[in-house]
């Protein structure tokens, strides 16, 4: 772990570097920085600045003549730290409001519509538990396929074995039942080497004043982390604004 906080300009070529990577799944080099974003300092000042993220654990590089890419450490100081807040546009919360009035008024279809629109929405794969149990409906596992990090059989085969273990999943998400905002856990945090290149969001949503239930996203280390943040906190208000109307069984 890091011993001092970034400065100004390491701060803002962190930033710069997870944002690229996130968008590309390219390790980032310094010429790329200068080119496509103003740093205001030349390439081999960034290069320099990006030799001393990495002595200082915040970024990783790959093979020896490639760029960049954030470890698990710059990637938590980017969510906890750097990263722009994002809120949910107004179109997704609709469509939202509009899949889940689409549902009966039974909980486990209202649960299954809010997990395959959130899986549909993520581009990633969605889970929610119901609450008071630990029971975790699942969708959009075909979106992992699409991500170069899990083009690797043996290492997707382990990513799904894992969720089809419900009770493993909902262990992964647990402690973030009482917790007012989205929480985040990165690759190692997750307590599985097989997951090491995965981060899940997990929100609680509520029923009512009496059950508390948890709506996870789970993808790459290189997920969008602000919008699936905003995502999963402005699915979390909907339906439990929805579950409102609904009835324990």
């Amino acid at each position: 772990m890091p011993e001092q906080s970034l400065d100004q300009r390491k701060a803002y070529i962190l930033a710069t570097v997870v944002y690229e990577y996130i968008e590309t799944g390219e390790p980032v080099g310094s010429q790329t920085l200068t080119q496509k974003y103003n740093l205001g300092v030349s390439s081999a000042t960034v290069r320099n600045e990006m030799a001393e993220l990495e002595a200082g654990g915040y970024l990783m590089q790959p093979h020896t003549s490639a760029g960049r890419v954030p470890s698990d450490t710059g990637y938590r100081t980017y969510v906890d730290e750097l990263m722009e807040p994002e809120k949910l546009a107004a179109a997704e919360r609709r469509r939202i409001q509009d899949d889940l009035r689409d549902a009966s008024r039974e909980l486990d279809e209202i649960i299954t519509n809010a997990t395959r629109v959130l899986g549909r929405l993520s581009n990633s794969l969605a889970f929610l538990t119901q609450p008071n149990t630990e029971r975790v409906s699942a969708a959009g596992t075909q979106n992992l396929l699409d991500q170069p990090e899990f083009h690797d059989l043996r290492k997707l085969r382990s990513i799904l074995r894992i969720i089809e273990e419900q009770k493993t999943l909902y262990d992964l998400v647990a402690d973030a039942m009482s917790a007012e905002s989205p929480s985040v856990k990165i690759g190692h945090e997750l307590g599985s080497e097989e997951l090491n290149d995965l981060s899940v969001v997990t929100v609680p949503y509520r029923f009512g004043e009496r059950a508390t239930g948890m709506l996870s996203i789970l993808g790459p280390r290189r997920m969008p982390y602000a919008r699936l943040m905003a995502l999963a906190a402005g699915t979390a208000e909907t339906l439990s604004e929805h579950l409102s109307e609904v009835e324990l069984p």
